[in-house]
């Protein structure tokens, strides 16, 4: 029987033998000695968060034998290197998606039948784009965006400023272009 990295008891299911936790340390603790010749049992233990014995207990049993063996023999390095080639296929699978999933995403805001996945298809499209992403406003808008103030608009703010103060029995107020006064109701 070859032993699997995280594998846990028969293929029935049901536990046979140690417990997950347990094998995953025998794992642990094989691959530092290998890695590491001078670490001695306590840097082990420390390193794996085990205490001593448990570690010399765990390094008596025929599981932490069988995980030797595979991983000097170099069973559990071929299994190691096809993890990592899974892994890169996977992400390299994704890669290649990415024109398709593109694609559809511009034939779901083109359509016209259903106008709520044309709005949110729209919606992803802009905020992957960068340029109109969702723009959270902090501070004053800039010239760029519309929304700079001129001459024409601070005198409207003025006057209003003025009609609320009177009705609200201020003599002195805080107008754009003059320093903030104040003189609350005396």
């Amino acid at each position: 029987m070859v032993y699997k990295p995280g594998q846990v008891g028969n293929p029935k299911g049901k536990p046979k033998g140690m417990h997950r936790s347990s094998l995953l340390k025998i794992e642990t603790i094989v691959r530092l000695q290998m890695m590491n010749l001078g670490y001695t049992d306590p840097q082990m233990a420390m390193h794996t968060g085990i205490t001593i014995a448990t570690l010399t207990r765990l390094k008596r049993t025929k599981e932490y034998q069988r995980v030797f063996s595979q991983y000097t023999s170099g069973v559990l390095a071929k299994i190691d290197d096809t993890v990592q080639d899974n892994y890169k296929i996977g992400r390299q699978i994704l890669e290649d998606s990415v024109p398709i999933a593109l694609q559809n995403l511009a034939m779901a805001a083109a359509q016209k039948l259903d106008k709520k996945l044309q709005i949110e298809a729209s919606k992803e499209i802009l905020d992957r784009h960068g340029m109109f992403g969702k723009v959270s406003r902090i501070g004053l808008p800039t010239q760029d965006q519309g929304g700079f103030a001129d001459e024409r608009d601070n005198k409207v703010a003025n006057e209003l400023v003025s009609a609320l103060s009177a009705a609200n029995g201020i003599n002195k107020v805080t107008t754009i272009d003059s320093p903030p006064v104040t003189d609350v109701k005396q």
